[in-house]
């Protein structure tokens, strides 16, 4: 079921007519210095329109026109009827490109699109035998507009960098005995805001602008803000980490379907969204377990899971959440409550959850509880629950992922030492856009990364070690062999003689003595506590087998925003 007319005409996207390739249109806007608007498309309510064509254009004059007011003609291909309203606010801005882009011999739909409060272009390509309007694929460009101008320029970033915005639908389920302290509007700044303790802003920052969640297209309360609030008529389960809760989501994926088309977010048309697709949250009413306790008041445990094909829902035509057809969801409890505490979850918890959801991270936690993992030393670690002062919320400073999580996601690419003696590096603190990683190979399978972990950004988080935290340079031993045997089954680092991701602790190691253990400052290399790494030290830089990898880090300087070192690694790649 669907009733959202901005897709029927603006995102008709499941039989497109790619008449016109969006890299030649790309080239068309990048050639011209700007282009002047015509006008903006906004939704309003006509009592005389079909819900397809409840929409407004207003010229730049403040004329404003019903889409399919009249009947539409060669001359007036959109049916425009001029009305009496007030402007509304803009949503979509269009102008014609004066040229016949895609050499159909027309310029008829030679108009573009571009989003007034979302960066969004796409080109009218045509209509189809329903009359419907059909549009290009999204176009992979950047353009700022002043008045009534527009100007576009590439969107720069490295071709081996993963560059995306991810669509995020948030579903909040509401119980008759428990229902939502916040306001829907409090819960979309935090999960698609860009302030300072907001999900984009810590994204944006981690993963150096190559990484954002856009709010999904919907219709429900405050139309666009990316979220769908429902309300289930029964108690609270308090399910905690179990599956019983997994018919409830059911549900609330059916009672959302209202205000949303599923269909539209199947790209590659196999009947089933997966999570490159559409990432699916749910916030459940009541306590978030993992913070509070599963023996408190009704509540869940955050989790990154999916439904058995016996539950998964199939509506729009596509199956969701489904882990037969590679589907997920991510779920967290409302609240974090205890003892003095009780707040709205904090970032932290969600981040960690769409570290799996949205890229599939492994937790570096010891999920046996053997040991502590990378302690805080990462966010798919316990550095979920980074905090940068004392009276700073848990999880409202989550730290940077750690260096392999980075990599894994494509968003650095690191400089490999091989076959150095004595080489000077230096290493910029993970806040900085200049941010660095240096890879040192060890054999087929196994390296040490290193980064600089100062006291700037979101690593403010890291004040939640042991000690007094003023930075240093984290040296991880990565085994590729131990993550790839492990990886699917989330057993990465639950051999603590053996990790898959290990921090080599410089002084004061504790990571592997208790599985509640931070971490500790001076787990970080840097002169006035440790700043040298070789062979002969503790830890050393053996292989995991025990044999030497000669490998020698030394002259580590005193903690700051640009640290420096010098390499010596024999080994090649």
């Amino acid at each position: 079921m669907y009733r959202n007319p901005l897709f029927i005409i603006l995102f008709f996207i499941p039989t497109l007519l790619l008449q016109a390739n969006t890299d030649d249109v790309r080239s068309f806007l990048l050639s011209k210095n700007s282009f002047t608007l015509s006008g903006s498309f906004a939704q309003h309510d006509f009592e005389d329109a079909t819900a397809a064509f409840d929409w407004a254009f207003t010229t730049t004059k403040k004329q404003s026109y019903q889409l399919q007011g009249e009947e539409a003609s060669n001359d007036n291909i959109f049916g425009w009827k001029a009305v009496d309203i007030a402007p509304p606010e803009a949503q979509w801005h269009m102008f014609q490109l004066g040229s016949d882009v895609d050499a159909d011999g027309s310029q008829k739909f030679d108009w573009v699109l571009v989003g007034a409060a979302v960066q969004a272009v796409y080109k009218l390509s045509g209509e189809n035998e329903n009359g419907n309007f059909q549009y290009s694929e999204k176009i992979d460009i950047d353009y700022t507009i002043e008045n009534s101008t527009i100007s576009f320029k590439k969107i720069n970033v490295s071709p081996s960098l993963k560059s995306e915005q991810r669509p995020l639908l948030v579903i909040r389920v509401n119980y008759n005995d428990i229902t939502f302290n916040s306001s829907a509007s409090v819960w979309s700044s935090k999960v698609f805001g860009y302030d300072p303790h907001e999900l984009n802003h810590y994204y944006n920052e981690i993963s150096y602008n190559h990484f954002s969640f856009i709010e999904a297209i919907e219709t429900e309360a405050y139309e666009g803000d990316g979220l769908i609030t429902v309300h289930l008529n029964k108690n609270h389960p308090d399910s905690g980490a179990d599956s019983t809760i997994h018919p409830d989501l059911r549900l609330a994926l059916e009672l959302a379907d209202p205000y949303i088309n599923y269909s539209i977010y199947d790209h590659n048309k196999n009947g089933a969204i997966t999570p490159d697709e559409l990432l699916i949250m749910f916030i459940i009413a009541g306590n978030e377990d993992a913070f509070s306790g599963s023996n408190r008041e009704s509540g869940v445990w955050a989790q990154q899971s999916c439904l058995q094909s016996a539950i998964a829902p199939q509506l729009d035509q596509v199956i969701l959440s489904s882990c037969t057809n590679e589907g997920n969801f991510l779920m967290f409890g409302e609240r974090h409550k205890f003892d003095e505490e009780d707040h709205d979850a904090t970032i932290g918890i969600i981040a960690h959850e769409l570290g799996h959801a949205a890229f599939n991270l492994p937790d570096l936690y010891d999920v046996s509880n053997a040991s502590a993992g990378i302690g805080y030393f990462g966010l798919m670690g316990s550095g979920m629950w980074g905090k940068e002062n004392a009276a700073d919320f848990y999880g409202n400073t989550p730290v940077h992922m750690s260096a392999w999580s980075k990599l894994f996601n494509k968003w650095v690419t690191p400089e490999i030492v091989i076959n150095a003696t004595l080489q000077d590096k230096f290493l910029i603190h993970t806040a900085s856009e200049e941010y660095n990683i240096i890879k040192l190979p060890i054999n087929e399978t196994e390296y040490f990364l290193l980064e600089n972990r100062n006291i700037e950004g979101y690593d403010l988080g890291l004040n939640a070690l042991n000690g007094e935290f003023v930075g240093g340079i984290a040296i991880w031993h990565i085994d590729e062999q131990v993550i790839n045997q492990n990886l699917t089954l989330n057993t990465v680092n639950t051999d603590k003689k053996n990790k898959g991701v290990d921090l080599e602790e410089a002084s004061h190691p504790e990571l592997d003595t208790s599985p509640s253990a931070e971490g500790n400052t001076k787990n970080l290399y840097y002169s006035g506590n440790q700043a040298y790494f070789s062979n002969d030290t503790t830890p050393n830089s053996d292989q995991n087998s025990g044999q030497t990898s000669d490998i020698v880090i030394s002259n580590i300087s005193y903690p700051s925003q640009d640290m420096s070192v010098t390499i010596t690694n024999p080994n090649v790649e």
